[in-house]
């Protein structure tokens, strides 16, 4: 009689089928490790033979692709957040110097309005006005 060492070696090595009777008298050890072993080479038959479909290729691309490109969104719309707080900041700025000259203006020829009634000019003509002086200067 073989060893059972021998015995479930020769099985592995395809000397012995799954029906002999010396795979029926060996140990219960050595039974619980071929079982093992034959759940172990269905597993890994199902896992070489498995083929994902084009849907699922398609979606798991795409949500790489998604990941890969975030840090570059936020990158971007934060750019795009602090160029546009800088133009309306600008803007408004420009807007109250705009509207400081225009009072000065206004100030102006209300202190050489002689008849005493303060005229009032909308922000257009004391442009007009001030196009005026800095183009007589």
């Amino acid at each position: 009689m073989k060893d059972p060492e021998r015995i479930v070696m020769s099985y592995l090595d395809g000397e012995l089928q799954d029906d002999c009777e010396e795979l029926e008298r060996i140990d219960e050890e050595w039974k619980n490790f071929l079982k093992i072993y034959r759940r172990f080479v269905r597993i890994e038959r199902f896992a070489l033979n498995y083929r994902p479909s084009e849907l699922g290729k398609k979606k798991f691309l795409r949500k790489l692709k998604k990941k890969k490109t975030l840090p570059y969104k936020i990158a971007i719309t934060t750019c795009a957040i602090l160029l546009g707080v800088f133009l309306v900041k600008g803007f408004m700025d420009y807007q109250s110097v705009e509207n400081q000259y225009a009072r000065i203006i206004q100030k102006g020829i209300e202190m050489m309005n002689f008849e005493g009634t303060p005229t009032r000019l909308s922000n257009d003509d004391l442009l007009d006005k001030i196009r005026l002086v800095s183009d007589g200067l």
